[in-house]
């Protein structure tokens, strides 16, 4: 697992910018996991100007309130830096929805745990499956460099 963030361009449409960044997606989980791809994702937005969309996906029908917290979460470090943030809690499958979502963005910037072995392949990565499917380019940001792997 990479020390730092990376960028990943694999499905992006052929009319796509790489130097062009005006929707930018986050997707939070409220997790700890979450926390430094929000703050490089909100900078990146503050360079590029972007639209910032803040966005979790609940499994359960009605969406939570830990989900809401996590884009009230994004919504309020947005404001600290003068960006508006719109946020989505919807319900569903959280890399079916993130990949849904990638069809409207320029950018998705979002954590991941860094999980290998037993761990990854019995819970699967989010940011894996986001990775496949997306429309646009992902910027993947480790938890933490000091945190080691599970």
């Amino acid at each position: 697992m990479a020390a730092c963030p990376v960028l990943v361009v694999r499905n992006a449409r052929p009319e796509s910018d790489l130097t062009i960044c005006r929707k930018l997606l986050i997707p939070t989980d409220g997790s700890e996991n979450t926390t430094i791809a929000i703050r490089h994702g909100l900078e990146l937005a503050k360079a590029f100007n972007a639209q910032v969309t803040a966005l979790s996906v609940s499994l359960a029908k009605d969406p939570d309130q830990i989900s809401n917290m996590a884009v009230e979460q994004v919504a309020e470090e947005g404001r600290k830096m003068g960006l508006k943030v719109i946020g989505s809690v919807v319900p569903g499958s959280p890399p079916e929805e993130i990949v849904k979502a990638s069809f409207d963005h320029d950018l998705i910037v979002m954590g991941t745990a860094g999980r290998t072995g037993l761990a990854h392949l019995r819970l699967g990565s989010v940011a894996e499956h986001t990775i496949r499917g997306s429309a646009c380019p992902v910027l993947v940001v480790r938890a933490s460099v000091d945190r080691p792997a599970i």
